[in-house]
């Protein structure tokens, strides 16, 4: 039912500690999601900076149009066709050259959200579930055991000799003036209890 390198793995847990902990990783994953978004906005907003040059191509572009018109009169010649045209070819490499640093913003404030958001993240649960994972179904497979047989004797001394290795001696001397001969001799019911009590668990 329960290999003994995860019982070693989980004993000091308690379903009190593994509620304790269960709520300290949701804040830890919140805190983070939320400081990923703060990242992710902030980065995002740097992209605004880029707006003052696309506005100022706008009207460098207005201008280039207005010396393409002119330029076309009669009286004024050609010269100033030439300069519009040069121009705006500046206009429009510094238009591309903005939308393009705009976007590499957008980008990198996602990247930047999403490794903010995830790498604690999944440094903590790398931590955590080798310990919280054998501890879970630990308890479903004594709760299942429980719900076929509530008196099952075999499953009391499983558990009392459970309460045996996870119990500190003074614990254990608060439940039996002899916990070993009480296991030895059949007398399984307190510790089993106990360490149900341990896991979170009542007998229906």
């Amino acid at each position: 039912m329960y290999h003994s390198r995860d019982m070693g793995r989980t004993s000091f847990l308690n379903a009190r500690r593994a509620r304790t902990l269960d709520v300290a990783i949701v804040v830890w994953s919140v805190f983070w999601l939320v400081l990923a978004v703060l990242v992710a906005v902030d980065i995002h907003n740097m992209g605004q900076l880029t707006d003052t040059v696309v506005r100022t191509t706008g009207g460098l572009r207005q201008v280039t149009d207005g010396l393409q018109l002119l330029g076309n009169l009669p009286l004024v010649g050609g010269g100033l066709s030439q300069i519009a045209s040069d121009v705006n070819e500046l206009v429009v490499a510094a238009d591309n050259e903005a939308n393009s640093t705009r976007a590499s913003i957008n980008r990198v404030s996602v990247y930047a959200g999403v490794s903010v958001a995830l790498i604690p993240t999944m440094l903590m649960l790398a931590f955590y579930l080798p310990w919280r994972l054998p501890w879970g179904r630990h308890v479903g497979a004594v709760r299942a055991a429980l719900a076929q047989d509530p008196l099952d004797p075999v499953l009391d001394r499983y558990l009392a000799v459970q309460a045996l290795d996870t119990m500190t001696y003074d614990e254990l001397r608060r439940v039996s003036d002899d916990p070993w001969t009480d296991v030895a001799e059949g007398r399984c019911r307190t510790l089993a209890d106990t360490e149900l009590a341990r896991l979170g668990i009542r007998r229906a």
